[in-house]
């Protein structure tokens, strides 16, 4: 395996090299650190935002939370803070046009243009899926409308965002589903379930689980010892400690066999073989052998997989090609661009195809929390087993 060399290089092949490339990488903008703060780079490198002295998070849309003295605000893309600027104790990234804010504990929500739409109020709050949001008042939940108007009382111990026209609730432990009405359509009488996903939900009862549909009927018998969601036609299912796939039959596609198991994404899924993840397809054969410390699962055409136990990550593509290594990372699902530390000085963005679109030398580093913990004896300690890695 060749280890990816850091360089500063554009795609050789040119092909993100265009004016409609380039305008459009200019549009994305991320969150860096350098030795007086934090700022926002585009993905061809170029400093949009200047650093300043506050906690800077990614863009959502064409606003991104900043954490400053006074408090959380909204800035734009050209750093400005949005007009009227408010503090709040802390805010959330949009959902459906609106976001959480939090002031004094309590809890409301600002459209866009920060305008409070709907005062703080409530003990706690969730984000708004369906045109309904979920709300704590007097320690029980309920459901408001955008407008704030409480359209379902509260009458809960807890309750889950709207999905598909269902939202799970639940109380003295009993679990059901409701509709936007507020009327209860499913009752499983279940110790607990799960959210519907491709018309069943995964119920779970005297520590069996099986799957209803959305008449609330069991359908797949209370068999095994855990389930999960289906994702492209088949479930995750545990029995004793082997992880197998079952279909919407009830039938047993893959047998119990795994270690470990994720869901099926893009034809494939993430198994662990004693101790060594690999992928599968979906009759069960190993399209990409174990040998992986951790695989995780399939995105735009390219999975993050570990190399070694804290060493290098890399990214491979569906005939298991590593196509870029460095130390740690994550796939930003942003026009195929990725955030990776590549050598104990240098950080910087990949493309899909595996090049280097542009290297931050020195100071720069994102940041996420998990970045922050990044110390050098990692770093070197990661240097070094990548080495081991490029020899074999």
């Amino acid at each position: 395996m060749q280890h990816l060399k850091v360089v500063d290089r554009i795609d050789s092949l040119g092909l993100l090299n265009t004016p409609e490339a380039i305008k459009m990488q200019r549009k994305l903008l991320f969150p860096v650190t350098y030795r007086n703060g934090m700022g926002y780079v585009n993905s061809i490198g170029e400093t949009v935002i200047e650093p300043r002295d506050w906690l800077a998070c990614p863009f959502v849309g064409n606003l991104a939370r900043v954490r400053v003295r006074e408090g959380w605000r909204f800035i734009d893309q050209t750093g400005q803070f949005v007009i009227p600027p408010q503090d709040f104790d802390y805010i959330h990234d949009f959902s459906e046009g609106l976001a959480r804010v939090m002031v004094d504990h309590r809890y409301g929500y600002i459209d866009q243009q920060e305008q409070l739409i709907i005062p703080p109020q409530f003990d706690y709050a969730h984000d708004f899926s369906e045109g309904l949001a979920s709300v704590r008042m007097n320690r029980l939940f309920g459901y408001i409308d955008r407008s704030g108007q409480v359209v379902i009382p509260p009458c809960f111990h807890a309750a889950c965002d709207f999905r598909q026209g269902l939202a799970r609730v639940v109380n003295n432990s009993k679990w059901r589903f409701i509709n936007r009405m507020g009327e209860s359509i499913i009752s499983p009488k279940c110790s607990f379930a799960r959210d519907f996903s491709e018309g069943f939900a995964a119920v779970e009862k005297h520590e069996r689980w099986g799957f209803i549909d959305r008449t609330g009927q069991l359908v797949i018998p209370l068999q095994f010892d855990e389930a999960w969601d289906f994702s492209e036609g088949l479930a995750r299912i545990r029995v004793g400690q082997k992880w197998g796939y079952v279909d919407s039959e009830g039938d047993l596609r893959i047998s119990p066999q795994f270690d470990r198991a994720r869901d099926f994404t893009e034809g494939v899924a993430a198994v662990e073989i004693q101790g060594r993840w690999g992928y599968i397809n979906s009759t069960g054969e190993i399209v990409i052998p174990s040998q992986f410390h951790n695989g995780e699962s399939f995105s735009e055409g390219l999975a993050q997989v570990t190399l070694r136990s804290n060493a290098a990550l890399a990214y491979i593509d569906q005939t298991g090609k590593v196509i870029a290594t460095g130390y740690c990372g994550f796939w930003g699902n942003v026009v195929g661009t990725s955030f990776m530390q590549l050598s104990e000085v240098g950080s910087g963005f990949l493309y899909k195809t595996g090049v280097v679109a542009f290297l931050f030398w020195y100071g720069l580093v994102p940041c996420w929390r998990a970045w922050q913990r990044f110390t050098k004896s990692n770093a070197q300690n990661a240097k070094r087993q990548s080495s081991e890695v490029d020899a074999a």
